[in-house]
């Protein structure tokens, strides 16, 4: 639902599977079977690409991820 001009959407995109694994435990299937866990080589590779869209989205909001408690300096859109 984020419009293509945001220039985060590629990088949400990239992470937009981690959905089944976000609500696997809350919504099992119908059969009561729960999503198979990635290989450590898919869960590095989809920990660097959360990692990253983390990073970006702190640095165009002026988000410091070293302090938790400190505002963004920028809450507008991002263009």
């Amino acid at each position: 639902m984020i419009p293509d001009e945001n220039p985060l959407k590629l990088g949400l995109r990239a992470i937009q599977d981690l959905t089944d694994y976000a609500t696997s435990y809350r919504y099992p299937s119908p059969k009561g079977r729960i999503k198979t866990p990635p290989s450590n080589a898919a869960f590095e590779r989809d920990a660097g690409a959360v990692q990253a869209a983390l990073e970006e989205a702190a640095r165009r909001f002026g988000v410091d991820l070293n302090k938790p408690e400190a505002p963004a300096r920028s809450a507008g859109p991002i263009r």
